[in-house]
């Protein structure tokens, strides 16, 4: 397959699936049998929240490392990385 055909299919990738309403699906880079799974973290509103992203919500707080997916329950122990410019 050439590479242009190969970049008309993200057209068909949606990241934000399972973000949203009663999903808890984690959002970010991962491997299978990852250990660090790197993405998005915003304030714990309730049950919604516990993977670290809800689609609702748009403030992002840091990049936490230890997301869980579809657990349904928080980690509670994610550390949580900010990257600032000009300070």
């Amino acid at each position: 397959m050439a590479d242009t055909a190969m970049e008309h299919l993200t057209q068909y990738v949606d990241p934000y699936i399972g973000t949203g309403e009663h999903g808890h699906v984690f959002m970010g880079a991962n491997v299978p049998y990852g250990f660090v799974q790197l993405g998005p973290t915003q304030h714990s509103e309730g049950w919604d929240w516990c993977s670290g992203y809800h689609y609702s919500d748009s403030t992002i707080i840091g990049f936490g490392h230890l997301h869980l997916s579809g657990t349904g329950i928080g980690d509670l122990g994610d550390v949580a990385f900010m990257p600032l410019w000009g300070m």
